[in-house]
């Protein structure tokens, strides 16, 4: 596999950080090279929070990535500051529920958005597995890492005290690899 530099990118709270984790965590079980670099403010909930995730089966360069290969939107803001720099040719998975100014000024972007919190709010009640959805997403359209080794990665990771909602998020991560609402191929 070739390296693949994906950025994810929200609000403290959305769970950006969880995802990434994932992501990194399934990497390493699936035997390939990864690096995980996150910036976020003093907020807990509701600051700006970006994650890079390198996974490649070669080793890593840099653990930076200013264009990403595949941008995952978590909100608005986060698909007006890093869509732009996702590299021509490269993957954007945009949760809609979030985003209230859909233009979007891409280089051959293949473009999927899904109204994730809206799912997770309609499945479970409550919009906090909407990250497992998104990670549904990405996992449907890259097929970068096996199935397995995410939802091994999301029973390492949650917290103790999250324990009893493995099945929820499983359920979330099936349920974002079974949807999309359109697809836009930005020329």
């Amino acid at each position: 596999m070739a390296e693949k530099k994906i950025c994810i990118a929200g609000s403290g709270g959305q769970g950006v950080l969880l995802l990434s984790k994932i992501l990194a965590t399934a990497g390493m079980l699936d035997k390939k090279n990864v690096t995980l670099i996150s910036s976020y403010g003093a907020e807990m909930r509701g600051g700006v929070i970006n994650c890079t995730v390198i996974i490649s089966d070669e080793d890593i360069g840099s653990p930076i990535a200013k264009n990403p290969d595949i941008l995952i939107a978590m909100n608005n803001y986060a698909l007006q500051k890093y869509g732009p720099k996702i590299i021509s040719g490269g993957l954007l998975i945009a949760n809609e529920s979030l985003i209230h100014d859909s233009q979007f000024f891409g280089n051959n972007i293949k473009a999927s958005f899904l109204p994730a919190t809206e799912i997770a709010k309609t499945s479970s009640g409550h919009t906090k597995s909407t990250n497992m959805i998104m990670l549904g997403a990405f996992l449907h359209k890259t097929k970068l890492l096996s199935l397995q080794n995410i939802q091994e990665s999301i029973k390492l990771l949650l917290p103790a005290k999250n324990q009893n909602l493995i099945s929820l998020n499983l359920e979330a991560l099936h349920e974002g690899m079974g949807y999309f609402k359109e697809e836009i191929f930005y020329d």
